[in-house]
């Protein structure tokens, strides 16, 4: 897991491997630039449903 930060400021969306991994990524590296939507989790709280990289 980790987290993403978005250019406008914020708060981090948080990110988990399966979110990852389900939108077809293997792995993102540190600094890597994306596109993102969240959704909320089974906690309640919001974290990251899709993802893509920009390159």
């Amino acid at each position: 897991f980790g987290f993403i930060v978005p250019d406008e400021g914020g708060d981090d969306a948080f990110v988990h491997i399966t979110a990852v991994k389900e939108n077809g990524i293997e792995r993102l590296e540190d600094n890597q630039r994306v596109e993102f939507d969240l959704a909320e989790g089974r906690n309640g709280k919001m974290s990251v449903k899709t993802l893509k990289v920009i390159d």
